[in-house]
């Protein structure tokens, strides 16, 4: 690998910081849009709705396979950022690549996390209190 000066690495530092600053506003939008319209497509009316056309009383299925379509999106969506940030990381840093692409990685998921429990409604904070309400 040649050796970049340091004008040359600045681009590729500030693509990573961008892409790392929008992924907090964008993968909670994702979620969110996933949760309230794409889901919805997925998931079997029979879990929401019983054959008199009445919601049903036991919607327990309903919130499990919500939870974990979410789920396994937040953890899809997080682990293309952190391929991102592993395939980036050695146009601008040499030296340990690991430690900043981790701990980049888990200060993302952090905001992630708390942006999507707590933010444009707190969707994830009402999809797991009626788990816990109609499941546990």
């Amino acid at each position: 690998m040649s050796k970049r000066t340091n004008g040359a690495k600045l681009p590729y530092f500030i693509l990573f910081v961008a892409v790392n600053g929008l992924s907090c506003v964008f993968i909670p939008f994702l979620l969110d849009y996933a949760h309230n319209f794409l889901n919805s497509i997925i998931i079997p009316k029979s879990l929401l709705w019983d054959t008199n056309n009445h919601m049903r009383a036991d919607r327990s299925g309903w919130y499990t396979v919500q939870l974990l379509m979410i789920m396994a999106e937040f953890v899809g969506l997080l682990w293309l950022l952190y391929r991102f940030n592993w395939q980036s990381t050695h146009n601008w840093l040499v030296e340990k690549r690991t430690r900043v692409t981790r701990s980049v990685t888990w200060l993302i998921v952090a905001v992630v996390a708390i942006v999507t429990l707590f933010g444009r409604g707190g969707f994830l904070i009402w999809l797991v209190k009626h788990y816990v309400k109609n499941v546990v």
